[in-house]
């Protein structure tokens, strides 16, 4: 999950003279706007001066790509409706852009999940299993249940190659949240906590399928491997690839995301560098590639503009991953996409699959108290990254399998031959939106010395498929009924 960062914000012209210098501040500003808000002369660091909408949109797009002012309509607690990232727009932190984020009554109607959830689809009886890196605190999910109408389900954890449950953290937390948030009565959730390396995401994968335990419905992966840097663990790599195609064979969809660096997809020291590259497992051929996007909402929660994440030059490297592997053939499904760079890349396996709401400029509220992280700042708070458009795309494949099976139906399982199946026929603007702005070159952020400071011209978003965003967000409700249509013929 990207989280608060600091960064240098240029003073726009017209605010020179009065601004004097930029930050991001950290996320314990107030609230909002009241009755008797100040003017800018009156404002203090108690008592700041939010930017009009207008003014802050400008500000944002012009120096923060992607992000948007906050939009649609919130609902839930007020805390929870109230959770938010500013902006400082000077060194005084006496004026600020309020960025608050997206509660899930948002991003549910926004995805269609409103409409699953109209016809009784609410995550009953249904299972998700999490493969994770960090732990989490049961009391913040039930927080952020008990704000947002939702029921926090049973939780199982198994540590893999751990001697016990890691810390609790963000990553877990944003899943577990996204999770309740959108299926409101889920039946249960498996956790798989290991070490970020591939071996041990190979036995939490054959973990979460091993004989005797309940096989779960989906499964959701918030996390990444540089593809160059497998190096001597193709094995590994191959051995998991095995594992997920045993999945999709049981029907079970496993959702991944591509990463959070745009197509820089890897990272020296903790720094990332510019190196195009894209993230296993997402690139695995079984596995359904999540990247990322930002959102503009009418009063409904309905979208009415949605681009590519990418917040650079000032958001640092920040953007949906994508782009083409260097070792996983181009699988079956992606054969009517023909050549899509020249050179013998253009035939390899391409991410993302889908893309969803990840840009963490205004983000997802969250509530998370977990001790000693960073991003973790004690209570209500706003984060954003493709580990939270992972779970929010498999959880909709979730309900479109409860649904299927309502219907006396197989599960939509594996999502991938649908999905590019549909896509290339003419259903295709029925059932997804189409992300046609904005790409994911963050190489403006990455340092010269590394490779970076200007464009590096790849992959932008056009009509059709493209790295940056794949096909596109899923339109969830007619989506699902195109499946139970795509079930009725096999019967």
């Amino acid at each position: 999950a990207a989280g608060p960062r600091d960064a240098a914000l240029p003073v726009p012209q017209a605010l020179r003279g009065t601004v004097t210098g930029a930050a991001l501040l950290e996320p314990r500003a107030p609230r909002g706007r009241s009755s008797n808000a100040p003017t800018p002369e009156q404002a203090t660091p108690q008592n700041p001066y939010v930017l009009p909408a207008r003014e802050a949109q400008a500000i944002l797009t012009r120096y923060f790509g992607s992000a948007r002012v906050h939009s649609g309509r919130a609902a839930g607690c007020a805390a929870g409706v109230g959770a938010n990232t500013p902006l400082a727009l000077n060194t005084e932190r006496t004026e600020i852009i309020q960025l608050n984020g997206f509660t899930p009554n948002q991003y549910g109607a926004a995805y269609g999940f409103d409409a699953l959830h109209k016809r009784g689809l609410r995550g009953e009886r249904m299972r998700v299993a999490l493969m994770e890196t960090d732990g989490f605190k049961r009391s913040d999910i039930e927080t952020f249940a008990s704000c947002f109408g939702s029921k926090v389900p049973p939780i199982s954890q198994t540590p893999i190659d751990m001697k016990r449950m890691p810390a609790p953290g963000d990553e877990t937390t944003l899943d577990l949240s996204v999770l309740v948030g959108l299926a409101p009565r889920l039946g249960a959730i498996d956790i798989y906590a290991s070490p970020s390396d591939e071996a041990s995401l190979l036995k939490s994968a054959v973990a979460a399928l091993r004989a005797g335990r309940p096989k779960p419905d989906v499964i959701s992966i918030s996390l990444g491997i540089c593809e160059p840097l497998v190096g001597g663990n193709v094995v590994s790599v191959r051995a998991m690839s095995d594992v997920f195609a045993v999945a999709a064979g049981a029907g079970i969809g496993v959702f991944a995301s591509s990463g959070d660096q745009g197509e820089a997809g890897c990272s020296s020291d903790g720094a990332p560098t510019f190196v195009p590259a894209v993230s296993l497992p997402a690139a695995l051929p079984y596995v359904t590639a999540v990247g990322g996007t930002n959102v503009t909402l009418d009063a409904a929660n309905k979208i009415t503009n949605e681009v590519v994440w990418n917040d650079t030059p000032l958001g640092g490297v920040t953007g949906g991953g994508g782009g083409l592997s260097v070792m996983i053939d181009r699988p079956w499904y992606q054969q009517p996409l023909g050549r899509t760079t020249s050179g013998p890349r253009g035939i390899t396996r391409v991410v993302p699959d889908v893309a969803a709401l990840a840009d963490e400029l205004p983000g997802y509220a969250l509530y998370c108290t977990a001790p000693g992280r960073d991003v973790c700042q004690g209570g209500w708070m706003t984060v954003g990254g493709t580990s939270a458009a992972a779970p929010l795309t498999a959880v909709g494949s979730l309900l479109m399998t409860q649904e299927a099976r309502r219907h006396g139906q197989q599960p939509v399982g594996f999502l991938n031959p649908l999905l590019y199946s549909l896509a290339t026929s003419g259903k295709r603007a029925s059932v997804l939106r189409d992300v046609v702005t904005g790409n994911n070159d963050v190489n403006v952020a990455v340092p010269r010395d590394a490779g970076g400071g200007s464009p590096a011209g790849v992959y932008s978003a056009k009509r059709g498929y493209d790295p940056a965003s794949g096909w596109g967000s899923l339109k969830l409700s007619a989506f699902s009924r195109a499946a139970l249509k795509a079930g009725a013929r096999r019967r």
